[in-house]
């Protein structure tokens, strides 16, 4: 039986929750002029982050070329004693949309035919590296791995961040109890090996995993012979100017660093200056601000990255997890009308969605992306019905 992911129960409440209200948003709301709307959404940023001891700050940017907008807002303080105004230009780690990039940069490989989508991942790796990872039910399939299962969270792996563990403290708790830890990219491979085991044969069951985006990383280094992190800047970050993005612990952005990173909570412990956030790579790890992140949501959904034929393949969200909430290749979409009949109507939003309530979406019928950041796990429960009043919110602006 598959086993439904905290995440992904929280989506399922939050948009429950927001059917109910949604009739009267629309019924007792009346048209907003954009100051009237920036009004609104600074106000509710404000409060937010005032009225919930989960967060500490908040960041948000909503843009459209078809509509003409491009507003930013934040609200909250960052800082020793939280003495730091936050500002629409502070740096904060985007978590798994990360993935989102990792799933590019294998887009464009194989758009240069250095690779394929149908590729078998032990044609790049070594055996040793995937010794374990991929034995079912004492038959092991490391030799059947595709790249497209790996990308679509269909291998089979296990899933360190998140998975139970046959002994030990689970990585949430080892986060949280050794702050002080550095961890390799070969030391989460082997958190899954040791602890935990494949839950199904490859190609058979929707698993997310950020153990198998560790091994893209792995691929996408064999297959260029260059570090992961030098990749993304040579292909992502450097020819879009990205210049405020690096990957945490193993590069620096172009332009040095005027703030820290904003703050990281899980289970309301601050990991955003220690060594903990080294738990990710591939499958995360970027410390990058709204605006390149738009830059970034912009050239892709534009074809200037990949292809319209790659990203029609990313965005075929075939995977359903739970009702309302689709997977393609290293994206997340949240259907809106499958939650309830009264959000029929509402336009899908898809991209880069991080466990630490960060956001990077695109509503591609009214050419809206909204980008934000509440740096806080515990926190999706409001910060996903919240991106979908801002979209009431800009449905409302006047013509």
């Amino acid at each position: 039986m598959k086993r439904i992911k905290k995440r992904y129960i929280i989506l399922i409440a939050c948009m429950l929750i927001l059917a109910v209200g949604f009739l009267v948003l629309c019924i007792a709301n009346r048209p907003l002029s954009k100051d009237e709307m920036n009004v609104i959404m600074d106000e509710e940023l404000t409060k937010m982050v005032n009225e919930n001891n989960e967060i500490t700050s908040a960041l948000l940017t909503i843009y459209s070329d078809k509509l003409n907008l491009n507003e930013t807002y934040a609200a909250g303080n960052t800082g020793k004693d939280f003495a730091e105004a936050v500002t629409v230009n502070h740096p904060y780690y985007s978590a798994s949309i990360g993935k989102t990039f990792t799933a590019t940069l294998v887009g464009m490989l194989c758009e240069e035919g250095a690779i394929s989508y149908d590729d078998l991942i032990s044609t790049h790796l070594d055996d040793k590296l995937l010794e374990g990872l991929f034995i079912y039910e004492g038959v092991d399939y490391k030799d059947q791995v595709t790249v497209k299962q790996l990308l679509g969270h269909m291998s089979g792996i296990g899933d360190y961040y998140e998975d139970p563990v046959s002994q030990g403290p689970t990585m949430v708790e080892l986060l949280k109890n050794e702050q002080d830890r550095i961890w390799t990219p070969l030391d989460l491979l082997s958190f899954t090996r040791e602890n935990q085991k494949a839950i199904a044969r490859p190609g058979e069951t929707f698993h997310y995993s950020d153990t198998g985006y560790i091994l893209l990383g792995f691929v996408i280094e064999s297959v260029t012979g260059q570090n992961f992190h030098d990749v993304l800047h040579s292909k992502i970050f450097d020819p879009l100017g990205m210049n405020d993005t690096c990957l945490i612990f193993k590069s620096k952005p172009n332009n040095p660093q005027k703030y820290d990173i904003l703050e990281v909570y899980i289970d309301g412990i601050d990991l955003s200056n220690t060594n903990a956030l080294s738990f990710d790579w591939s499958g995360g790890g970027l410390v990058t601000t709204m605006s390149d992140l738009l830059t970034f949501n912009k050239a892709l959904n534009k074809g200037e990255l990949v292809s319209f034929d790659t990203l029609k393949l990313m965005t075929d969200f075939n995977q359903e997890y739970i009702k309302g909430v689709h997977y393609g290749l290293g994206m997340m979409e949240f259907n809106f009308g499958e939650f309830s009949v009264f959000l029929k109507g509402t336009p899908n939003i898809y991209g880069g969605v991080g466990d630490s309530s960060t956001f990077m979406m695109y509503d591609k019928i009214n050419d809206i992306h909204i980008i934000g950041n509440f740096g806080s796990v515990n926190f999706m429960d409001k910060s996903v019905p919240y991106l979908a009043n801002v979209l009431m919110l800009v449905d409302r602006l006047k013509e």
